[in-house]
């Protein structure tokens, strides 16, 4: 019985300690806007349908800072669009035309000991199919997921799962075409990095298991 109860202490402590709060970035326009056309951050304004996100958008105090940028043309944050986007209502995108547009978000943790991992996001395409270059990159790391191909058109957005995560963050990037595919329903989560503690406790309590069932055998 002491056995066991360390075996599933020890499985517990690990997955406390591995608890993840899970997040979505949708940018429907009644999400991002109040009533009077007016919504997060000092740029936001969907009263016309288009606007700016505000770099608040999305932030969780103490868990996760979203930033929004368009590499190629140094703007401060993403141009955010209503309707259009195959099937998307609301989407974030960059840039002045397909040939040279970049936009990117980044997902950045805000306490150490902090994993962000990304599960999946959507694209659509404005009027007719477009290309695009997509990687998600650890922050200051290597590329952990690319596409590049066709958005197409039609009744559904298309979705990407890229299943990746790091503990400096993570920063999605499309390029030509980020002008004409736009992005929407961002979901990712914020986890704890189990302590070496809690690894240490589960393998101790397994191998005390598997030395006591050897013995048994015997």
């Amino acid at each position: 019985m002491k056995t066991a109860s360390l075996v599933l202490g020890a499985a517990l402590a690990f997955a406390g300690s591995a608890h993840a709060a899970n997040y979505t970035l949708d940018f429907d326009a009644p999400k991002i806007c109040t009533a009077n056309g007016s919504g997060y951050g000092a740029h936001q304004d969907c009263s016309n349908g288009n606007g700016s996100i505000g770099q608040d958008y999305g932030d969780v105090a103490g868990v996760v800072d979203v930033h929004y940028a368009a590499p190629y043309t140094g703007a401060g944050t993403l141009n955010w669009w209503s309707t259009g986007y195959s099937t998307l209502h609301g989407v974030l995108w960059g840039g002045k035309n397909d040939a040279h547009s970049a936009a990117r978000i980044d997902l950045l943790p805000q306490q150490a000991g902090q994993v962000v991992s990304l599960s999946r996001f959507d694209l659509g395409t404005y009027g007719s199919a477009h290309t695009t270059s997509v990687t998600v990159s650890a922050i200051g790391g290597p590329v952990l997921f690319s596409f590049d191909g066709i958005i197409p058109t039609g009744n559904s957005a298309t979705t990407l799962m890229p299943n990746v995560s790091s503990a400096s963050g993570l920063s999605i990037l499309w390029h030509d075409s980020a002008y004409n595919v736009g992005i929407d329903n961002i979901k990712f989560s914020v986890s704890a990095v189990p302590e070496p503690s809690s690894y240490a406790m589960l393998a101790g309590g397994l191998l005390l298991l598997g030395a006591i069932a050897r013995r048994r055998r015997a």
